[in-house]
């Protein structure tokens, strides 16, 4: 089920009052990686196993201390042999490439600044950009539209080295250091083959 102005009305009518900016970091910015798991029940027999790695950057800012919008650009690759799933037509080595890109809501369970664990949810609409490289045939490329969830919880890592969390904050304005590990689902099909599927990542976030 794709997400609504419903959900979205709720959660901010949940969020206390806005602080001011003076006192909340506004931007942020993330970098991931970890690995992607297919929904397609087919995914293995073409490249080998249905796991393959998943890289992305992400910005957002703050409209609350606990709301946040953002947008997010993805990098995944495999490559095997045998069919192209996307098209099912026979190939010799095929590379396959997804680019996704999220426009994301996310609900951060934060309430003061040197809180040390951050859980946060969020959902959004996502484009999806493909490639597929098969061997002495065509490239096939396309895009689509889906949707995309995920839940995560971030690790305050100012408090371990506060000297260096000053250094941040005086050289490059950056108020906030975490580690975070999440989860993402994505939801998206074309031509009856499913794209989506479920990523495990881990990665660092800077708060400005």
């Amino acid at each position: 089920m794709s997400p609504t102005p419903h959900i979205y009305l709720a959660l901010l009518l949940l969020v206390p009052q806005a602080v001011p900016a003076s006192e909340m970091a506004n931007w942020s910015f993330e970098f991931k990686g970890g690995r992607f798991e297919s929904a397609d029940d087919q995914w293995a027999d073409f490249y080998g196993n249905d796991r393959f790695p998943a890289y992305a950057l992400g910005f957002g800012y703050k409209l609350h201390r606990q709301i946040e919008v953002g947008l997010e650009a993805g990098y995944l690759a495999d490559e095997g042999r045998g069919f192209a799933p996307i098209h099912g037509i026979p190939a010799g080595n095929v590379k396959y490439r997804l680019y996704p890109l999220h426009l994301q809501l996310t609900v951060r369970g934060v309430f003061h600044h040197d809180q040390w664990l951050v859980p946060y949810i969020g959902a959004g609409w996502s484009r999806f950009s493909y490639r597929v490289e098969t061997e002495r045939q065509s490239d096939i490329s396309g895009a689509t539209d889906g949707y995309q969830y995920r839940a995560g919880l971030q690790l305050l890592l100012d408090n371990l080295d506060k000297n260096a969390a000053a250094e941040l904050r005086d050289s490059i304005g950056v108020e906030s250091t975490y580690f975070f590990i999440e989860a993402q689902r994505t939801e998206v099909s074309i031509g009856g083959a499913e794209l989506g599927g479920t990523a495990y990542l881990g990665g660092i976030r800077l708060d400005f």
